[in-house]
């Protein structure tokens, strides 16, 4: 008997990020060889059916609960809209940005979707 496979609808975890908000041109526009004009954006519109095909994985965990610095929930699009300005690497990395993490009810409940999610992957 073969094991079954478990499958999970990440899209429930995870809210699309507007990387509109990185460029100050709508759409969004990214130089040519920038990671931002190469990364696949995961979501409703463009659901990732095999994570496996992908080399990085950007997943953002917005919460401020926990943290002893404010606006750290601000921390995942910050980082976004500075790595998505990169140039690509020589070696051509596929990489998924499956959005962020919607937040749970407490910060124990997130870290456990976190961890579930992680473990997934």
């Amino acid at each position: 008997m073969q094991p079954r496979k478990t499958t999970m609808e990440l899209g429930h975890y995870f809210y699309t990020v507007d990387s509109s908000a990185f460029s100050r041109e709508k759409p969004a526009a990214f130089p040519k060889h920038s990671i931002g004009n190469k990364i696949i954006r995961a979501g409703k519109d463009q659901p990732v059916s095999d994570f496996r095909k992908f080399d990085v994985a950007l997943v953002g965990v917005p919460v401020d609960n926990g943290s002893t610095t404010d606006g750290s929930a601000l921390a995942p699009d910050a980082v976004r809209q500075q790595l998505y300005k990169l140039p690509m690497p020589e070696k051509s990395l596929k990489i998924v940005d499956f959005g962020n993490l919607n937040p749970g009810k407490n910060l124990r409940s997130t870290l456990l979707a976190l961890r579930d999610i992680v473990g997934y992957l």
